[in-house]
């Protein structure tokens, strides 16, 4: 009997040990690095590029997603009011990222729909949508707004991100050869600041068997950080400041109008002889 219980440990504590590096195994299949994991983001700043690159195991398709966080936004609907073009109603959208791109190896359409689902790929963005909450005011009450209504909304929001190019779907994007990925993350102007998510996923015979994140994070730099921190620590200081700048503004365009003007329909300064 002492023999058999032995056994039966010996058995027990091998498949232990077998089914923990699986796991370990499969935690370790897939692995993600950024070329850069800090964007610097100053008064210049147009847009940038990041190098994404990893391992998966070998036949994956595979996809990283790029998911800023949570952004709230206030939308108005325009409409035609006693024949004039006007605001007809406001909501406000949270739960929606600040940035969400996708970058696929192959066609979002040859996987499976519950993949597709699971991750998020489709093409209007449903995921993103049904996560969505769109609230308006009504008597100084915060109500939520039906779905049916609320799509006008979350519609012309994501228009909006893709016209900034912040939502996006990039079909092809990822090169795989064998077990290594690589590819290009193309980084907007209006990337929001803070941190990044960048997730990756390896799909084999119809199911994710591998994921990997890493961080990007944008940061603030010079002149854009100082009034970043003026605006958010001493409100009054970055309000007067603003009214100054704009007064400059104005003044400095009324004097190149001035010049403009005179350029145009200067004196030739024709005299007549006689």
């Amino acid at each position: 009997m002492k023999r058999t219980a032995r056994g039966l440990t010996a058995i027990v504590l091998t498949l232990l040990l077998v089914l923990g590096a699986g796991s370990w195994c499969f935690a370790a299949a897939a692995e993600v690095s950024l070329s850069s994991d800090v964007i610097e983001i100053g008064t210049g700043f147009a847009g940038s590029e990041v190098e994404v690159k990893g391992s998966v195991p070998g036949g994956s398709v595979v996809v990283v997603k790029v998911v800023a966080p949570e952004k709230k936004a206030a939308l108005s609907r325009k409409g035609r009011v006693s024949g004039l073009w006007m605001t007809v109603e406001q909501a406000t959208v949270s739960g929606m990222p600040g940035m969400y791109k996708v970058f696929t190896s192959g066609p979002v359409g040859d996987l499976p729909e519950g993949v597709q689902a699971e991750l998020g790929l489709d093409k209007e963005f449903m995921s993103l949508k049904d996560a969505a909450q769109v609230t308006t005011k009504h008597e100084e009450e915060t109500v939520a707004v039906p779905r049916e209504q609320a799509d006008v909304f979350l519609d012309g929001l994501i228009g909006l991100m893709a016209e900034k190019n912040l939502y996006t779907i990039n079909e092809g994007a990822i090169k795989v050869n064998g077990e290594s990925f690589a590819g290009t993350i193309d980084i907007p102007p209006d990337i929001p600041r803070g941190e990044t998510r960048i997730e990756v996923y390896a799909v084999q015979n119809g199911a994710v068997i591998a994921t990997a994140d890493t961080t990007l994070k944008a940061e603030p730099v010079g002149l854009v950080r100082t009034l970043g921190n003026m605006a958010q620590h001493n409100a009054v200081s970055y309000g007067i400041l603003a009214v100054l700048i704009a007064l400059s503004a104005g003044i400095t365009i009324a004097q190149f109008f001035k010049w403009l003007q005179k350029v145009i329909f200067k004196d030739e300064g024709v005299s007549a002889h006689h």
